[in-house]
C-alpha cells in the first residue's frame, strides 16, 4: 500500500502481542539503555540479538529490545541488504517476561531502515508509560519526518508502535505505510501483525486484554486452619 504525504502529520499503530502466563512479578513497566554493567538484563532467546547500547522496554508480562543507533546497526547480517540495510531503531527481540524465548528477527514500523537521527528513553514508566522513541529528523530524510514510539504500560502483553509521518519539504512525498522484515510468534489479538488502528482503539484494545487476562486469572482457594493434632495417651 502507498500513501501520499503532505503537511500533516498520518499516524499508525501495530500491535504485537504474546499470551503471556501469570508471572510472580511487579507490574510496573520500565525503559532504560543497556550498559556494562546491566547486560544481564537483555532478555535471551533463539533470536536474541541485544547488545550494549540497546534499549529495553519491560513490564510484567514482556519484554523487547530496540535496537541502539550505533554504526552499521544490524539484527544479524543477513536481515537487510544494500547501503540502507542498517535498522537502528527497530524492535529486535520481543519475549514473555523471564522466558528469554525471543523468536523475533527484526520489526522495522513502516519498513524502517537506515541512519537515524536518535533512539533515546522518551518515558521510562515512572508515570506508568514507558516510552522508546525512534527519530528521523526532516533535514536528514529530504523533509521527511519520522517518528516510531515503543509503548509499554502495566499488564499490557504487547508492545504498543506508534508511527507518525510529517512532510516538512516543499514538494508532495509517496512512501510506504507497511511494515515488514520480522519473524511472527504469539497470540494477535484476533488482528494480522500489520493491521494498522488508531492509537486510542490499540491502547484500549490492549487495556481490555489485561483486564480479562486478570479477571481469569485463578485465585487460591482460602486454606483452612490447620487442626491441632491429638495427643496420645
Amino acid at each position: 500500500m502507498r500513501s501520499m504525504f503532505q503537511f500533516v502529520p498520518r499516524r499508525f499503530a501495530r500491535l504485537l502481542t504474546f499470551t503471556a502466563l501469570a508471572l510472580p512479578l511487579v507490574a510496573v513497566p520500565a525503559a532504560f539503555e543497556i550498559g556494562p554493567d546491566n547486560q544481564d538484563q537483555l532478555p535471551r532467546g533463539k533470536e536474541a540479538d541485544g547488545i550494549i547500547g540497546d534499549f529495553v522496554l519491560r513490564n510484567d508480562k514482556v519484554e523487547a529490545v530496540i535496537s541502539a543507533n550505533l554504526p552499521l546497526r544490524r539484527a544479524n547480517m543477513s536481515t537487510f541488504y544494500g547501503t540502507n540495510g542498517i535498522s537502528p531503531g527497530c524492535l529486535y527481540d520481543l519475549t514473555l517476561r523471564g522466558a528469554h524465548n525471543d523468536q523475533l528477527t527484526c520489526f522495522s514500523p513502516s519498513g524502517q531502515q537506515g541512519p537515524v537521527s536518535w533512539v533515546r528513553v522518551a518515558k521510562d514508566g515512572s508515570d506508568g508509560e514507558a516510552v522508546i522513541e525512534t527519530v528521523v529528523t526532516s533535514p536528514n530524510n529530504s523533509g521527511l519526518y519520522k517518528r516510531h514510539e515503543y509503548r509499554l504500560r502495566d499488564g499490557w502483553q504487547g508492545v504498543l508502535v506508534v508511527t507518525t509521518y510529517r512532510n516538512a519539504g516543499k514538494d508532495m512525498r509517496k512512501g510506504t505505510v507497511d511494515g515488514g522484515g520480522f519473524k511472527p510468534n504469539g497470540d494477535t489479538l484476533g488482528f494480522p501483525l500489520t493491521t494498522k488502528v488508531s492509537v486510542d482503539e490499540a491502547r484500549a484494545l490492549l487495556d481490555r486484554h489485561a483486564a480479562a487476562k486478570a479477571a481469569a486469572a485463578p485465585v487460591a482457594a482460602p486454606t483452612g486452619e490447620p487442626k491441632a493434632k491429638a495427643k496420645k495417651k
